[in-house]
């Protein structure tokens, strides 16, 4: 007894593009054209003076011989006749030197137009100066530099792309950054007829393919030995190898030495291998495979199944709603095969079947527990279960020979090793078998919170076991809290003051709580085996709470101890 203290128990490419002149005719054409045009002038200019001589000696004969009028007027009509003749003659002339001239016109003009269509580009690139072979760009979807089918790295406008005879590249080549696999003009990324490459290179590392990562190997999901940042490992498919494999067995990528029965290093063993079938691993019957509970398809004698963790998959997996295993076709809303459906999927709420409300887990009016929006609570068959059986806990005493006399700082175990004790019990109900000298060295060690200034824990040493051991707190600051703690069926852990457990007012003491049942919850008791293991009063209990200033640092004496 000390005074009210004690817890007695407690790369870059550049194109060149030559200006090239459209629709211009070659200088060589213009003076044939020309030359032409004069040859056809000059004929005519001389058919023209061949008239004009001819008329001025028929007129003078009719001016001299005026004084016979036969031989005027003979003369006179033989002269105009072959006057006559000579301007048909010359008109006739004349239309076949237009015609020539109309002729060459057209013929130029077909020229200008075929210059044209040849030197204009049709879907992108530079236009030429007329010459076929100056072509760059597109050309009926094919791509042309300088006239020649484009054999390296382009901007075609749009963007840079590998061109292979005028197609963007798809398959092996070489640029200046060495061999690569194209896709499109592009490096490759992605499968590429099942091989996945990376930069148009083979991959050779851990990459995401879009379903899952995976280990490469020359484009390939690697199966044998392989070496990453983890150190050596066997793959197989791109996956650390569970399994036998070569007469070895592996887990996660690393060789074991196979147990007879049991798990070793995560995995199940049957008879000294990997089990493979339905086994009971001492808490349930399980489907394994490759010595894990198995998730995904599976087949038992009961015929093909999915399964989750080792279980019949009830719910819905991959878009797929599954019922002990068996895929079926999910209705709008109601029962269907003993399971209840919301907008064509299994329930998972509070909600109406229609004579009641329930609360649904997968379909299923749900029993255990469970987070609804008032918290968590312990549900039997979809309803809030008042009554939650206690936690299965072993029982320990702060003064067992086997530590009771074991010292920490000021005082031995039987003295003040009440927290330690309580929590040990906690622990080991909670999955996790523990002793008290296992939880008293955690906070001893660590903290100054145990034996050190006062004698007994601190409530702040106490929360530093329980992370210590990867659970998780909540301080409990009402009655109401406490009852709703003990309905969740987690043990509550509790400093208490004069009353059933303490006598007077010189110590505090650390209890263990869980379960409840109308209105009572189930002691565990580290110092006293007449007050071990028994029910009482949730009311009762909650008013002998310690108020203690070394017990209530973190804002409570009782505290709710939870798996994470």
């Amino acid at each position: 007894m000390v005074n009210n203290k004690l817890k007695v128990g407690l790369g870059l490419l550049t194109v060149l593009a030559t200006p090239i002149a459209v629709n211009v005719v070659s200088g060589s054409e213009v003076y044939a054209a020309e030359q032409k045009s004069a040859v056809v002038e000059k004929p005519a200019t001389a058919e023209k003076t061949a008239i004009e001589s001819k008329q001025n000696v028929a007129e003078k004969p009719a001016v001299a011989d005026k004084s016979d009028n036969k031989a005027v007027v003979a003369d006179k009509k033989t002269t105009e006749k072959l006057a006559d003749n000579e301007k048909t003659e010359a008109i006739g002339k004349q239309e076949i030197v237009e015609k020539s001239i109309s002729e060459e016109k057209q013929t130029e003009s077909v020229k200008q137009e075929e210059i044209k269509k040849n030197t204009l580009p049709k879907e992108g690139g530079k236009p030429s100066d007329g010459k076929e072979e100056d072509k760059t760009g597109y050309d009926k979807g094919i791509f042309y530099d300088n006239g020649k089918l484009a054999n390296w790295w382009y901007d075609d406008g749009q963007d840079w792309y590998f061109f292979q005879n005028g197609k963007k590249h798809t398959g092996e080549g070489k640029d200046n950054a060495g061999n690569h696999y194209f896709a499109n003009g592009k490096y490759a990324n992605g499968y590429q007829k099942e091989t996945y490459y990376v930069k148009g290179s083979l991959a050779n590392w851990w990459y995401d393919d879009g379903t899952a990562w995976y280990f490469f190997q020359n484009g390939k999901k690697h199966t044998g030995e392989g070496k990453d940042n983890a150190g050596a490992h066997y793959f197989v498919n791109g996956k650390y190898a569970t399994g036998e494999y070569g007469g070895k067995i592996y887990v996660e990528g690393k060789e074991i030495t196979s147990v007879k029965d049991g798990y070793k290093n995560g995995v199940f063993f049957a008879d000294g291998k990997l089990a493979n079938w339905w086994y009971d691993d001492g808490t349930a019957w399980y489907f394994f495979q490759n010595g894990k509970k198995h998730t995904g398809e599976g087949k038992d004698n009961a015929g093909y199944h999915y399964f989750v963790n080792g279980k019949y998959g009830t719910g819905e997996y991959d878009g797929k709603v599954y019922i002990e295993g068996k895929e079926i076709t999910p209705i709008k809303n109601g029962y269907k095969n003993g399971f209840f459906f919301v907008d064509s999927k299994l329930a998972n709420w509070w909600h109406d079947d229609g004579k009641d409300w329930y609360f649904f887990k997968n379909g299923k009016k749900y029993t255990g527990i469970a987070n609804d929006s008032a918290g968590t609570h312990r549900f039997v068959n979809g309803k809030y279960d008042n009554n939650v059986p206690a936690i299965n806990m072993p029982q320990y005493y702060q003064s067992d020979a086997r530590w009771g006399r074991k010292v920490y700082g000021i005082a031995n175990m039987t003295s003040a090793g009440c927290v330690p004790t309580a929590l040990a019990m906690a622990f080991s109900g909670l999955g996790k078998p523990v002793t008290p000298v296992n939880v008293a060295d955690v906070i001893y060690y660590n903290t100054k919170e145990f034996n050190v200034s006062m004698i007994g824990t601190s409530g702040a040493g106490a929360d530093y076991a329980i992370k210590y051991y990867n659970f998780t707190n909540t301080v409990i600051k009402s009655k109401s809290q406490l009852v709703q703690a003990l309905q969740s069926g987690n043990p509550v852990f509790a400093l208490v003051g004069n009353g059933d457990f303490v006598k007077g007012y010189a110590y505090t003491h650390g209890i263990m709580l869980s379960g409840y049942q109308n209105g009572k919850t189930k002691a565990m008791d580290p110092a006293s085996a007449y007050n071990t293991n028994k029910w009482y009063n949730v009311d009762r209990i909650w008013d002998q709470r310690s108020t203690d200033s070394y017990d209530t640092m973190l804002g409570g004496s009782f505290m709710l101890i939870e798996k994470k």
